[in-house]
C-alpha cells in the first residue's frame, strides 16, 4: 500500500493559498525533519539531487512533536497522508497540501 506525501502546514501559513506545493516552494521556509526510519537520509539525499537547500529548524522522531510544531507555526514538514491528523495534542489545528 502506498500513501501520498503531503506538506503539513499551520492554518495561517503563506503556502495555504497554494493548491499543491513543490520542493522549490518549501525552500524558503523552516523545515521540521522527521527522523523515523530512514526519513532524514532519504529526504536529505532527495534535496541534494534536486539542488534544494532549506533550513532544518528541528529534528524529531515523534509524530506528535511534528504535529505540535507545525500547528504552532514553527515550520513545515512533508509526510505521508496516512499519518496525518488535523489536530495537535494541545488542540491546535494543522492543514495539508499535496506535494508534487
Amino acid at each position: 500500500m502506498r500513501s501520498r506525501r503531503q506538506v503539513w502546514l499551520s492554518t495561517d501559513h503563506p503556502l495555504m493559498q497554494a493548491e499543491q506545493i513543490s520542493l522549490k516552494d518549501i525552500e524558503a521556509f523552516p523545515y521540521l525533519m522527521p527522523t523515523v526510519d530512514e526519513g532524514e537520509e532519504s529526504t536529505t539525499r532527495y534535496w541534494q539531487e534536486s539542488g534544494i537547500k532549506t533550513e532544518i529548524a528541528f529534528r524529531t522522531g515523534s509524530m506528535e512533536a511534528l504535529r505540535g510544531l507545525v500547528a504552532n507555526g514553527f515550520g513545515i514538514t512533508i509526510l505521508s497522508e496516512m499519518v496525518f491528523r488535523s489536530w495537535s495534542l494541545e488542540g491546535r489545528r494543522l492543514e495539508r497540501r499535496p506535494f508534487v
